[in-house]
């Protein structure tokens, strides 16, 4: 089995209170027997400091997944999610 990934990641502040990350990751993966598998997944997280170690958190994304069989059977499969939280820095 071979696999392959790709990960960009951006990090950036805005007024010393907001952080915006923005991620892609690409994974390709192959195996002996002829089946293949490719995963694309970009993410987006907005963060809020309301206090010096304690930030409100929200982060989105989506996952596609495509695999293709041997016998050339494919299938895909997307997959969206969002959280929201608090980030506690201790």
């Amino acid at each position: 089995m071979t696999g392959k990934s790709l990960l960009l990641n951006s990090h950036a502040y805005f007024r010393e209170i907001w952080t915006l990350d923005t991620t892609l990751r690409l994974y390709w993966q192959n195996d002996n027997a002829g089946n293949k598998q490719s995963v694309i997944s970009p993410m987006l997280k907005l963060g809020y400091r309301l206090k010096t170690n304690l930030t409100l958190e929200t982060e989105g994304g989506i996952e596609s997944t495509k695999t293709t069989s041997s016998t050339l059977d494919t299938s895909k499969i997307n997959r969206k999610y969002f959280s929201l939280g608090f980030r506690w820095d201790f």
